[in-house]
């Protein structure tokens, strides 16, 4: 039989079947999440979803993604159903009321600790 070629894109590497993937270094993930999520998680999944205001515990979600630079001052809070149906048909009917519920939510953060 004919051996089937697939081309690659300019600048990729072809990988053996002996190739390793690199590991990921646990100490630089773990500071990776805490910048990502940190301890305002906890607090975020206490609070009722910032769209359909069902009671917590909801999934800390990040208006700008983690992938763009998104951190804990981006999370906000939203019910399972909520989440799944963002993510499945899109943010942008919502996206500015999330934005600043995320910024209200940073500075009720930012001021906890003088309570």
């Amino acid at each position: 039989g004919l051996a089937r070629r697939t081309r690659l894109a300019p600048g990729a590497v072809r990988l053996s079947r002996g190739s390793r993937i690199k590991p990921v270094n646990p100490k630089r993930k773990a500071e990776r999440y805490a910048v990502a999520f940190g301890d305002k998680s906890a607090w975020i999944r206490e609070m009722a979803c910032g769209i359909c205001f069902a009671p917590a515990p909801s999934d800390p979600h990040h208006v700008k993604t983690r992938g763009a630079g998104g951190t804990s001052a981006d999370l906000v809070p939203l019910c399972r159903r909520c989440h799944r149906e963002g993510h499945a048909i899109g943010w942008v009917g919502f996206k500015v009321e999330l934005r600043m519920l995320a910024a209200e939510l940073e500075a009720r953060w930012n001021g906890k600790g003088s309570e």
